[in-house]
């Protein structure tokens, strides 16, 4: 039987899910309270940098100390679903569930998102964030992954994105996904043309925002992955009438093309 750990990153106390697959971690814990669950500011880690890097400081200790076969984050209040248009506790994913799917498919994210009303991935973040980060992300590709580029101008001229910084998959290709990202993330900011102090603090989550395109780019250049995508519920928001007829939409798309090929 496979080792099995899905983290689940927050900042405060939140209601667990019940199985015990699960394990609370706390991100951005560096020079905090203890909540009482596993630290991100333990052994090799970035903890310090959360407000910059948001959940990535989680995924990054995972990174360099989880020991599980496969593993995963989550959010506190975002959680895969097994079944659309449900958000009872009992639909969050199990351990067993878990185990079957990872039989069939290599990763599991998000259902994608579309930014049609925003134009491209590309516009959507001009629209969104600050763009000339996203081209700085592209300029350290091209220098030090440069096979990458093709997949890069490929997403962002796109409509399609998973988010949420949300995965499972296993602990090889986690490390593999992790290397690249964060090889990526520590050139943008070793260039220091982007100053947080000059922003408010939604806009300093920058290596967040950007990390949640870049997933994109890495799995578009290694699509021989099998990725499964599932719903992602916000637990403390109730369903609106526009998230369903969105979330059907993406249904009814995604069932006729695959993810990244």
């Amino acid at each position: 039987m496979k080792d099995i750990k899905i983290y689940i990153a927050a900042h405060k106390k939140f209601v667990e899910p019940k199985d015990d697959v699960y394990v609370p971690l706390h991100v951005g814990a560096s020079g905090k309270e203890s909540l009482g669950y596993q630290s991100d500011a333990e052994g090799d880690n970035i903890s310090d940098k959360n407000s910059s890097y948001c959940e990535l400081t989680g995924m990054y200790w995972m990174w360099k100390h989880a020991k599980a076969d496969i593993i995963g984050l989550v959010h506190y209040r975002r959680y895969f679903f097994k079944k659309i248009l449900n958000k009872s506790s009992n639909n969050i994913l199990s351990k067993k569930d878990i185990e079957e799917l990872m039989e069939n498919y290599d990763i599991i994210v998000p259902l994608r998102g579309f930014t049609y009303k925003r134009g491209s991935v590309y516009d959507q973040y001009n629209y969104a964030h600050t763009i000339s980060d996203l081209d700085l992300a592209r300029d350290v590709i091209k220098e030090i992954y440069p096979e990458y580029m093709e997949a890069y101008n490929k997403i962002m001229n796109g409509s399609e994105c998973v988010q949420y910084n949300m995965i499972i998959t296993r602990k090889e290709i986690y490390d593999e996904y992790c290397e690249w990202l964060f090889n990526v993330l520590f050139k943008v900011e070793e260039r220091e043309t982007i100053k947080l102090e000059d922003r408010d603090a939604y806009n300093r989550r920058v290596y967040g925002f950007l990390s949640e395109r870049l997933f994109n780019v890495w799995a578009f250049k290694n699509n021989h992955y099998k990725i499964h995508e599932l719903p992602v519920y916000n637990t403390e928001l109730n369903f609106r009438k526009e998230t369903i007829i969105a979330i059907v939409k993406k249904v009814f798309f995604i069932r006729n093309k695959r993810l990244y090929k």
